[in-house]
């Protein structure tokens, strides 16, 4: 209502069409997590049976317990600042007296929302039921949206955990012929590591698959949110008023660049992993292999083992810590673009 009615300031205006933005990323990203429902099943339902495994190696569970710890201080990390968020917004919008013109005005308005959108005149009960669904509207909103809130947490949880495996299975194969005096090698476990090592590819293409037009959504989102908010920023700049700039925008950029960092250092971390796992097969005793195994299954591995991991967001831009720099770069290359543009 206040976009299509210009109604407001303009940082308020602008706050809420970043919410708006925020929000049809977050129901875009709900929609394709259900369109790849039976991905997703099946990652979660493996993680599961990962940690049931688990409970019969000491190591493998000190790996994974390892993973998961980082995830659960990840997850306090967000929850704590996404309540004093909802806190801040709620009891600021309190319903409160003030004085105008010698009359005392009732001044009622609801979280998220423009102060020139009055409820003085709305039946009690009728307010009290409008901001309370504000509220939840708030939470609800938080907890499926980007960023530094829940969806993008769920897929970093996800990622984490296979890593983990990943690392297991790489110190298997290094692990695989520890005795280089009398080499012997453990055929049937040999081919168990095998089929380990083909199960997780085929489970990380599953999660390249289930998440990359996800990943492309949030960094489209993002994409008009940085631009609308670098414009902002000018706008502001040019009449002076740099506490409003900052207080309208800092946030926001936090907002976007944790969203935008998290997907890169996950691409990053597991495609560091993955090339760890490949070079964990040449890290192992291979030349001490009976000569009966050499050709027959270790070459054939190393042959395999010439595709590179990449996350990508739609099959368009790779997900890595340098293409992350490269956006911060192009973000500021934008900037003093708009700012040349703007003061002229």
């Amino acid at each position: 209502e206040e976009l299509i009615d210009h109604c407001g300031p303009t940082g308020d205006i602008v706050f809420i069409f970043g919410l708006f933005i925020s929000t049809v990323s977050a129901t875009s990203k709900i929609i394709l997590l259900n369109v790849y429902h039976d991905n997703m099943f099946l990652i979660i339902t493996n993680i599961m049976n990962d940690w049931q495994k688990a409970k019969n190696s000491n190591y493998q569970k000190t790996i994974m317990l390892k993973y998961s710890s980082l995830n659960r201080v990840l997850f306090y990390m967000v929850l704590t600042p996404l309540m004093f968020y909802i806190i801040k917004i709620s009891s600021e919008r309190i319903p409160y007296t003030t004085i105008i013109d010698n009359v005392t005005v009732l001044i009622r308005t609801t979280p998220v929302s423009s102060e020139c959108w009055s409820y003085a005149d709305t039946p009690l009960i009728i307010y009290i039921i409008r901001f309370i669904c504000r509220i939840v509207e708030c939470c609800i909103y938080n907890i499926a949206s980007g960023g530094v809130f829940k969806m993008d947490l769920y897929f970093l949880v996800i990622v984490m955990h296979i890593c983990g495996q990943v690392e297991i299975l790489a110190s298997s194969f290094r692990q695989l012929i520890n005795n280089k005096k009398n080499p012997k090698l453990d055929r049937k476990k040999f081919i168990i590591i095998i089929e380990r090592k083909k199960y997780l590819l085929n489970l990380i293409d599953c999660l390249q698959r289930s998440f990359e037009f996800l990943i492309f959504v949030v960094l489209l989102a993002s994409t008009i949110q940085l631009n609308v908010i670098a414009y902002t920023v000018l706008f502001y700049m040019k009449e002076n008023n740099i506490k409003a700039a900052i207080e309208l925008t800092s946030g926001t950029f936090f907002y976007v660049f944790t969203e935008l960092y998290i997907y890169c250092y996950i691409g990053d971390k597991l495609s560091s992993h993955i090339d760890n796992l490949y070079l964990s097969i040449y890290e192992c005793c291979w030349h001490n292999f009976p000569l009966y195994a050499l050709k027959d299954l270790v070459f054939m591995i190393m042959m395999k083992n010439n595709r590179e991991f990449k996350l990508t967001a739609g099959k368009i831009y790779i997900m890595n810590l340098v293409n992350f720099k490269n956006i911060v770069k192009t973000m500021g290359s934008f900037f003093s673009v708009m700012r040349l543009k703007v003061y002229e």
